[in-house]
């Protein structure tokens, strides 16, 4: 699958066009205007978590996705991933894809594009969306019925709180 603008921790509507693409051949989504950007939901509602760019954001304009570089400024890996254990540690499928996560967060990463992409494989891994997706494009009949989003989770927010709530059914979200 196409990942080359992968943004940092994909949103559920990214995903979706993502799968529209994937089943449909629709176009991939691209990184969109703020690709080092996740919105996430917590007990103390909705918050962002921003990775920091090389250079400040007005690099975001200037050079091309590929090329963004990864600042460690600010302790940001340690600050995204207890703000992400924080939000969803108490979620039923949490415990599952713990380790994975805090491997995410464990190594420097140089580029944007490459932490993005590994974002999408700790998504695609848990969830198992790729198996899935190559299932379903060699039997096209048995695409799933979409299930609506729950009133409490808006399409802007983190997949990974998708992933997290309901684990592998999560894909049922995201046709």
């Amino acid at each position: 699958m196409n990942c080359m603008e992968t943004p940092y921790l994909p949103c559920i509507d990214w995903y979706r066009a993502w799968v529209r693409a994937a089943l449909h051949g629709a176009p991939y989504p691209d990184a969109g205007e703020a690709p080092n950007r996740t919105a996430i939901l917590g007990a103390w509602g909705e918050q962002t978590l921003t990775v920091p760019i090389e250079g400040g954001r007005r690099r975001l304009q200037q050079l091309p996705f590929w090329q963004l570089g990864v600042s460690e400024h600010g302790n940001w890996r340690h600050t995204h991933c207890h703000a992400l254990t924080s939000a969803y540690g108490a979620y039923p499928y949490f415990p599952y894809f713990r380790d994975a996560l805090e491997a995410l967060y464990a190594v420097r990463h140089t580029s944007l594009a490459s932490l993005g992409r590994l974002s999408h494989e700790l998504f695609a891994d848990c969830s198992g969306i790729d198996g899935i997706l190559r299932w379903l494009a060699v039997h096209p009949d048995a695409v799933p019925t979409g299930r609506p989003l729950p009133t409490d989770l808006p399409g802007h927010i983190c997949a990974l709180d998708l992933l997290f709530r309901f684990g592998p059914e999560s894909i049922f979200y995201l046709v």
